[in-house]
Order: structure tokens, then C-alpha cells, then sequence
């Protein structure tokens, strides 16, 4: 929580540095999916990763410990809200405008109508009774926005909800 709101009064006081350097989709995936599929919850949920480029051809310019931390925080909130089913890890491309997006997509409770509007909010939380600050999504969005990118969901109540994070990409 000390963490969280640090990070916080660093993006409004504009002090978060930018460490953009060549950093590899495919490396990211595979490092939060190797501490992911020890998740005390992979029994009763069946964890996927997706990765489109081969090795190479994966290469962004980012700042990849922000962008870790984005996508750390989505997983974490995936396997919070999931009970059962499952939880999928990837990217893909989109050439036509020259975008790399990660996503996050699990078959949790979802996000109500009503809610979606509030989701980057600060302090917001769809569930009162779970664990968490209200600032991840908040801080997640603010990170993103440093990299140049976009942050933006698609839910429905009880089916799930993906989280994207699109960032520029220009093919090696």
C-alpha cells in the first residue's frame, strides 16, 4: 500500500522517470508467466500465455520495469477476481496502425455497467470486501500513459474482462 501511494505522488508530481530501452515482448510474457504459474490458484485455473512474434522480432522501446509493473498488476487483479477458469497472458500485433498489444483476459466476476466509468479512479474498488488499495488500475493507467500508450478493458459481469495495453511498435 506504501508502494502504491508513493508511486502515486511521484505521477502527480511528474517525477517518474522513463527508462526507455529495447525490451523484448516475448521476455516479459515468460518471466511473469513463469511466477504466475505458481499461483496457489492454477488448480482450479487454467493459465495460457500467447506470444505472436518469434524471438527478434518481439523488440519494443519501453521502459520494460514500468511495463512489468502494468502488467503485474493486471495479472494480479486476474487471479483475484478469477475463482475458476481461466486466465490468458499474450499479445499481438496491429500493423495497420503500428501497435503492440499485451493483454490480460480472464473468466472472472467481471465489471459491472455501472462501474466502468470509474475503473481508473483512484481508490475505486468494484468489491469492497477484497484485498487491495483501489490504486493499481489508477497507477497501471498513469504508466502506461508515461510509455505513450493506451490502457482500456472490455467486461461483462460474470463472463470476464480483458484489459489491453497498447503501446507504439515498429517491426524489426
Amino acid at each position: 500500500m506504501i508502494d502504491d501511494i508513493i508511486n502515486i505522488a511521484k505521477i502527480d508530481a511528474e517525477q517518474l522517470d522513463v527508462n526507455v530501452k529495447t525490451s523484448s515482448a516475448n521476455e516479459l510474457i515468460n518471466s511473469l508467466s513463469e511466477y504466475y504459474k505458481t499461483n496457489e490458484k492454477t488448480d482450479k485455473i487454467k493459465f495460457n500465455v500467447k506470444t505472436m512474434l518469434p524471438r527478434g522480432k518481439d523488440i519494443l522501446q519501453t521502459d520494460p520495469d514500468k511495463l512489468k509493473q502494468v502488467m503485474d498488476s493486471l495479472l494480479n487483479n486476474a487471479f483475484k477476481f478469477t475463482e475458476e477458469g481461466k486466465i490468458e497472458l499474450g499479445y499481438f500485433i496491429n500493423p495497420v496502425d503500428q501497435k503492440l498489444i499485451l493483454y490480460v483476459k480472464d473468466t472472472g466476476i467481471g465489471i459491472p455497467d455501472e462501474h466502468k466509468d470509474k475503473i481508473f479512479n483512484r481508490f475505486f474498488q468494484v468489491n469492497l470486501m477484497s484485498e487491495g488499495t483501489g490504486l493499481g488500475l489508477t497507477i497501471s493507467n498513469s504508466l502506461v500513459k508515461l510509455l505513450n500508450g493506451k490502457l482500456y478493458f472490455d467486461s461483462r459481469v460474470n463472463e470476464g474482462s480483458t484489459f489491453y495495453v497498447e503501446l507504439p511498435f515498429h517491426e524489426v
